[in-house]
């Protein structure tokens, strides 16, 4: 399911190319990047996310354990999400704020707990939501007016 769901992701990532050139333009419109930014900070919090989730799988039955494994996931998804999206958002032409995506990555791991814990979905559908919903605020963060 998982590699599924990441084949899908990096094929809608690969379209944008498409669409740069039906339009004949050399920079994707704002709602193109702002997905291609979206897919990348999804995918890399999917990566960091499922670090922790293979680590708490050698954890067997031991709570600290599997809590000590999640927070894991959690700080190598709040590193790699936005790391991905700027490098995207550098390759596509977009000039992105590096503080404003790291800001929109912390408080993408926030809302994306919220959401997996509001929903108590199934692994599958938690990694899914958590990983779209730490994407999406990530690139949200980026766009912000925000520079070194």
């Amino acid at each position: 399911m998982r590699h599924r769901l990441i084949a899908v992701m990096i094929a809608l990532s690969g379209g944008f190319g498409a669409v740069e050139a039906q339009t004949g333009s050399s920079r994707p419109s704002a709602g193109a990047s702002f997905a291609a930014e979206a897919v990348a900070a999804s995918l890399g919090s999917a990566a960091g996310l499922q670090l922790g989730l293979s680590l708490v799988d050698r954890c067997g039955e031991l709570i600290p354990c599997e809590l000590a494994m999640t927070g894991v996931g959690a700080l190598a998804a709040a590193a790699l999400a936005p790391v991905a999206a700027l490098v995207v958002a550098r390759a596509i032409g977009d000039d992105p704020s590096g503080p404003g995506a790291a800001v929109g990555s912390i408080v993408g791991v926030v809302a994306a707990f919220a959401v997996v814990w509001a929903a108590e979905p199934g692994r599958a559908k938690a990694w899914i939501a958590f990983s779209v919903t730490h994407g999406v605020l990530t690139a949200a963060g980026a766009r912000l007016p925000w520079k070194r």
